[in-house]
């Protein structure tokens, strides 16, 4: 016999569903608070899923100005290297669009030994100049999409004896330009950027950052000084040169040189990722499973360090010393790995895991 007639029970009230479900993830917090309360299971369990909080947030780009700082401030202290790129100042009134001056420019950079030509510009049709088995001329060209494709393609011809490359600059990094692609989607293939081709590289799907070293040299001159005869035959062997018209002269970027100002123009920024490319010195991001594989690690052996040893005894003195060797480990990665470390994510996670510890501790021993 039921408790209740049909007609009482069928007017019963029931909890809602939405407040069921609040309360079975609320029983379920209470008993993953008091499992990870435990000293044996939160001393290992907690600094693991505090690591892959900090992994996430690496991964999402979360610490990308931090990161971006500690490398502007490492790379531009780096020592200068040999210069591999020339810049050639296009003045205003060169050529007024004669190609015979041009034809001499070019002639006068083979005699001086450069391995190749590129043009941050317009380059007339230049006849009687140096054949492209004789040095290879790269033409920054414009790049645009390709309707109803996510490809691109170049705008602007490309005559025989020349390549064409994808004159982009990358979106900045919070108002800094620092990173450059190596080539951008197009069809059939990958179209090379300006500096990749000019570096002779192959057109991967990449980015890398650019280290921009305050003691690197970078020699100018003007064309008309190439044109003149100024300078010793042979006495830019083995660099590759960029003619560079006025406009790519004007200072318009921030960089790690400069970053509260624009004091950067676009034909320097790109003599310095063709420096980067020739010498192989660009920086590449540390891929995401190494960044995983490192959080991991970093949280275990701290984790493994705090189970032997008072956590607040040495709650100080312990990420200190964690946070030096990550600090020196980043420096050498970069200078001989050619490789950025997550370095924000890794000093977060000594100090954060470094309190808990102590608080978990506190909290045993007030029990």
């Amino acid at each position: 016999t039921p408790l209740y007639p049909p007609e009482i029970r069928a007017n019963s009230v029931k909890a809602p569903r939405g407040r069921l479900a609040f309360r079975a993830v609320y029983k379920l917090w209470l008993r993953l608070r008091q499992y990870l309360g435990r000293e044996s299971v939160g001393s290992w369990l907690t600094p693991m899923l505090l690591v892959f909080s900090l992994t996430a947030f690496q991964l999402a780009g979360a610490f990308t100005i931090p990161d971006g700082r500690l490398f502007d401030a490492a790379t531009t202290r780096f020592a200068g290297s040999t210069p591999k790129v020339v810049l050639i100042e296009q003045g205003a009134g060169f050529g007024e669009g004669q190609s015979h001056d041009f034809a001499k420019l070019e002639a006068g950079l083979v005699a001086l030994g450069v391995d190749r030509i590129g043009y941050l510009g317009e380059r007339p049709l230049v006849l009687g100049g140096p054949r492209s088995a004789d040095v290879p001329i790269v033409l920054g060209l414009p790049a645009e999409p390709i309707p109803a494709s996510e490809a691109l393609r170049l705008v602007g011809g490309v005559v025989s004896g020349t390549t064409g490359a994808a004159r982009s600059l990358p979106q900045s990094q919070y108002g800094i330009y620092r990173s450059q692609q190596a080539s951008l989607a197009g069809e059939p293939g990958r179209i090379p950027t300006f500096a990749t081709a000019l570096a002779g590289r192959e057109p991967e799907d990449s980015a890398f950052l650019v280290q921009m070293p305050r003691a690197q040299s970078i020699p100018s001159f003007t064309a008309e000084q190439i044109v003149e005869g100024q300078l010793e035959p042979g006495e830019l062997t083995g660099l590759v040169a960029i003619i560079a018209d006025p406009d790519a002269l004007k200072p318009s970027l921030a960089t790690p040189l400069s970053p509260d100002t624009n004091g950067m123009s676009e034909a320097q920024f790109r003599a310095f990722v063709a420096h980067n490319l020739i010498s192989g010195h660009e920086i590449y991001v540390a891929p995401p499973w190494e960044v995983a594989l490192l959080m991991i690690i970093a949280g275990l052996v701290l984790a493994l360090v705090f189970s032997r040893i008072d956590p607040k005894r040495f709650a100080v003195i312990l990420p200190l010393g964690f946070s030096a060797m990550v600090l020196v480990g980043a420096w050498a990665a970069l200078l001989y790995a050619n490789k950025l470390l997550p370095v924000t994510a890794l000093l977060l996670s000594f100090w954060i895991i470094t309190f808990h510890r102590v608080l978990l501790r506190e909290r045993h021993q007030d029990m």
